[in-house]
């Protein structure tokens, strides 16, 4: 009676070894026809976890991109629909970069889908225009930016999210324009580092944004996002009557006290400066913008520059 008891077992057992050898040997091909399965049905979710055990095979690892890029846009819209912006300009990007990538591989529609992306991110950094553009132009019929074409016509903002702590606002723009093509500076004098990454002349859209006497700290619109800069005020004209700011006559001397990367304006909606102020510079403290503050560093060669950095990473 023992002896048929530990044979039963026995038995037991080793169809339990058998079904699992099954399971994680199961044939690629049928993984692969349920990966496509879930796509059709746009869960991409499980489709993107399917394909991640077949990338070598067929199209696998093409398609795994493909479905990571939705999963991508798929974390943005929910964090858009809370007003994390941020966090949707992140997932965004992230999608744009593995469509982007497909795209130059002519897989599928990924071309259109790196456009949507664009168009996105666009919308999401208050760009409307641009994105305005692309889903006129491009994108009719693509996932949703027909209601998001219709949205941005009709004027609808993007939700937001409820503010946990009071910052000081952005400074009210005032529409201008240029007499000529201006020198573009990242502070208000010839002893500051000159800007490249934007050419303004007469035909460009821009806001005066503050005054540090005969200078003028500007805003402009490219395409790599928003853009802040000084230039001389004898070349402006402003467009509406409105006062500017005048900007701090009061700055100090501090520290970064954490790792921080800087941006030409306060946010990462704006360009950014391309490098990390790291923790112990020694900066300028000037006008706190929203999250971010306004600093100045020097150079070497005794150049200065103003960047924007995030407000809890300098030493108060």
């Amino acid at each position: 009676m023992k002896l048929r008891q530990v044979m039963a077992c026995t038995l037991a057992l080793l169809m339990v070894l058998v079904c699992y050898a099954q399971s994680i040997t199961r044939d690629p091909g049928n993984i692969y026809n349920d990966a496509m399965m879930y796509k059709t049905l746009e869960m991409y979710d499980e489709a993107y976890r399917l394909f991640g055990e077949i990338k070598t095979y067929q199209d696998g690892s093409r398609w795994y991109m493909y479905c990571e890029g939705m999963v991508f846009i798929g974390d943005a819209n929910n964090e858009e629909s809370q007003g994390l912006l941020s966090d949707a300009i992140k997932h965004i990007c992230d999608a744009k970069n593995d469509f982007e990538r497909l795209s130059k591989l002519n897989f599928e529609d990924s071309d259109k889908l790196f456009v949507y992306c664009k168009a996105r991110e666009y919308e999401l950094k208050h760009m409307n225009q641009n994105a305005l553009d692309l889903y006129y132009s491009e994108l009719s019929g693509v996932l949703d930016s027909d209601e998001r074409l219709i949205r941005l016509r009709n004027g609808i903002p993007l939700p937001t999210q409820a503010p946990i702590e009071q910052f000081p606002p952005r400074y009210e723009r005032i529409k201008a324009h240029a007499t000529q093509t201006i020198a573009i500076l990242t502070g208000p004098g010839n002893d500051y580092v000159k800007q490249d990454m934007a050419k303004v002349n007469a035909n460009s859209e821009i806001y005066i944004v503050g005054r540090e006497g005969n200078y003028l700290m500007m805003e402009v619109v490219t395409d790599e996002g928003l853009l802040r800069f000084w230039t001389n005020s004898i070349r402006i004209i402003r467009d509406e009557l409105t006062q500017e700011i005048t900007l701090s006559s009061n700055p100090r001397t501090s520290y970064i006290n954490s790792d921080s990367e800087a941006f030409f304006g306060p946010g990462e909606d704006y360009q950014s400066a391309g490098f990390i102020l790291q923790k112990g510079t020694r900066i300028i403290m000037y006008d706190q913008e929203e999250e971010y503050t306004l600093v100045e560093i020097e150079f070497t060669n005794q150049k200065k520059m103003r960047v924007w950095v995030a407000t809890d990473s300098v030493n108060n």
